[in-house]
């Protein structure tokens, strides 16, 4: 099953509060991503139904950035989520939301900046899209084979 990316961030948001931890608007970006990473490369499929996209300071989802840019630097307070009115919330799955909490306790450490950075280096999947185009889609495929390299090089 494909989340929005409000949902999973959503859910990331409610492990970290759990930890009394809280988030940045780029922290949350950035760990959605992540975790959509992770799950192509464990899972085999895609965790957000929407594209990741290159832009300037890494990997983001436009639909998650409007969501909670008026947030700036200052910890997200809610990830509104969009078609509530008519769906309600999506929930994840018991195995999704396992993988968020792995992902969440590995990346905790990091800040925004650094997160960003992380997602950001030369050949990672956005260097690639950014390379060819500003704002460019970052397709699954691309993102897959980076994540099953890292993947490989952790069980070595």
């Amino acid at each position: 099953m494909t989340y929005a990316s409000t949902a999973i961030a959503r859910r990331i948001l409610e492990i970290a509060n759990g930890e009394d931890r809280s988030l940045t608007p780029l922290e949350l970006l950035k760990l959605t991503y992540l975790s959509h990473g992770w799950h192509l490369a464990f899972l085999g499929q895609p965790l957000i139904s929407e594209d990741v996209q290159a832009w300037q300071y890494g990997p983001a989802y436009p639909e998650l950035y409007h969501a909670t840019k008026q947030y700036r630097a200052s910890p997200v307070q809610e990830v509104p989520e969009r078609g509530i009115e008519m769906f309600g919330r999506q929930k994840v799955d018991p195995q999704t939301d396992k993988l968020l909490r792995s992902v969440f306790n590995t990346y905790k450490k990091f800040n925004g900046v650094q997160l960003s950075a992380l997602t950001h280096q030369p050949g990672t999947p956005w260097e690639e899209a950014w390379s060819k185009s500003r704002n460019a889609a970052i397709p699954d495929e691309v993102i897959k084979r980076h994540f099953d390299e890292l993947r490989e090089k952790r069980a070595a």
